[in-house]
């Protein structure tokens, strides 16, 4: 996945190296935390349900207010019924989710971004497309485990169907970016994405048939509803099947902040008499 990251971003790089000269190319990274909102955490965002996030980054600057860029993210977050209130609680279940993210956006500076005319702070939002990819785990016998492998929603039962760990997600946000010298360059970010799933957490739908998928795999079982034993009742494992595991109509979203640094390789002095630079979409 690491050599993935690598090769993406130095494809983006041969891709715009034409331009270095006319309009300038940054690159650099990333790093805050990650969290999400769905089936295990509503809006309210916990402490401990954050985890890290790194980004790889490619930027080519168009125009004082246009700028495309690349980005390959690694991100986590970890998510629980531990600090949920009532029925959620008694749920029990915790995912341990992984993100890995391409994504390509557009940032638009509400105010010009001109290093070489000594405009050199602006904020910015941006938008694009990207594509995840999500491994969400839990703890079993001391040991994280993949979920999806099990399918504890009776996925892999007749009748059921695999989520996907591949997904469109829709990139939007904010920031404030700074350049400290002609080259070197630091953002503040807050960027959330829209996903088109409701398994980033492994919960979505209902209990399955418990016996059914207990004889498929125990630890599906297990995992499904961690209250369950081989000690309860089969009336009360029938009694389960078909209620509410998660929340069907909603999708899971993640988000995160970070601090970023960029380092510019375009040649300054080009920059500063480049005036289709300053001229496209420079209002």
């Amino acid at each position: 996945m690491r050599k993935f990251f690598t090769t993406f971003l130095v494809g983006t790089l041969l891709l715009v190296s034409p331009s270095i000269q006319a309009q300038y190319v940054e690159v650099g990274g990333m790093a805050g935390g990650t969290n999400y909102i769905g089936d295990l955490q509503g809006f309210k965002p916990e402490i401990g349900a954050f985890g890290p996030s790194v980004s790889l980054m490619a930027r080519w600057n168009r125009s004082p207010r246009l700028a495309f860029r690349a980005t390959a993210m690694y991100g986590s977050f970890n998510a629980t019924d531990y600090r949920a209130f009532g029925n959620l609680r008694s749920r029990n279940l915790e995912a341990q989710t992984k993100l890995y993210e391409l994504a390509v956006c557009a940032e638009f500076n509400l105010l010009p971004f001109d290093v070489m005319d000594g405009k050199t702070n602006a904020p910015y939002l941006f938008a694009g497309v990207g594509g995840l990819y999500f491994n969400p785990q839990a703890r079993h016998e001391g040991k994280f485990i993949d979920l999806r492998p099990l399918g504890t929603e009776g996925q892999y039962l007749e009748g059921g169907k695999p989520y996907s760990p591949f997904q469109v997600v829709i990139p939007m946000g904010l920031g404030m970016k700074l350049a400290l010298w002609q080259r070197l360059s630091v953002g503040f970010e807050f960027g959330i994405r829209q996903t088109f799933t409701d398994y980033l957490d492994d919960v979505s739908g209902k209990y399955p048939n418990m016996d059914a998928l207990g004889k498929q795999n125990p630890i599906a079982a297990q995992m499904s509803f961690p209250a369950i034993s081989t000690t309860t009742l089969p009336n009360q494992r029938a009694a389960i099947e078909g209620q509410q595991r998660g929340d069907n109509v909603k999708t899971d979203r993640y988000y995160f902040a970070g601090v970023s640094m960029t380092y510019s390789l375009g040649s300054t002095r080009k920059m500063e008499y480049n005036q289709s630079y300053r001229n496209f979409f420079n209002f």
